[in-house]
């Protein structure tokens, strides 16, 4: 009981603690993601450079415009 009044009586800094917590994640989030979509355009311009340009097309049309260019 004495660890949730004192968690209570600290919420401000506890809240703090974790909004902090939730920023870095979803930093962490935006950095994976940004890493897997540049790792997905690369997988897709292989597979269009070794003559898979109608599942590319099918499949990721904005990157078919792209590559076709």
């Amino acid at each position: 009981m004495k660890e949730l009044i004192d968690h209570l009586r600290n919420v401000e800094e506890n809240a703090s603690l974790d909004w902090q917590h939730h920023v870095t994640q979803a930093r962490a989030a935006a950095d994976t993601i940004e890493r897997l979509a540049a790792e997905l355009e690369k997988a897709v311009e292989v597979a269009f450079e070794h003559g898979a340009a109608d599942w590319v097309k099918s499949n990721h049309p904005d990157h078919y415009g792209r590559l076709s260019k």
